[in-house]
């Protein structure tokens, strides 16, 4: 359980994200909260399953849901090539088919 600011947001991403990897074994979803501009980042990879449709379904449900709940906060996904850099996430989910790839 995340603890600190945006607790009930942090949770809600936290089992969302829990539920994707269950359901997608071969990815891993990492989060960070960045209080500087007041987004929650989502990471997902491999990079070619963010361009899976069932993924991009609910990508759009969670986004709606979490914007519809949280007026005030912003919710951005990335992929692992992004400009942005999580160094210190706050979340992360690997399934268990999940394999990194050494670049």
């Amino acid at each position: 359980m995340i603890i600190g600011e945006n607790t009930k947001e942090k949770e809600f991403i936290e089992n969302e994200l829990k539920t994707l990897v269950e359901k997608f074994p071969e990815i891993r979803a990492r989060y960070l909260y960045e209080p500087y501009c007041d987004t929650h980042f989502v990471e997902i990879t491999p990079k070619n399953f963010y361009y899976n449709e069932e993924y991009i379904s609910w990508e759009i449900t969670i986004h709606s849901k979490f914007t519809s709940n949280y007026r005030h906060e912003n919710l951005c996904f990335i992929t692992d090539d992004s400009v942005f850099r999580m160094k210190n996430c706050e979340c992360d989910i690997k399934g268990g088919n999940y394999h990194e790839i050494a670049i």
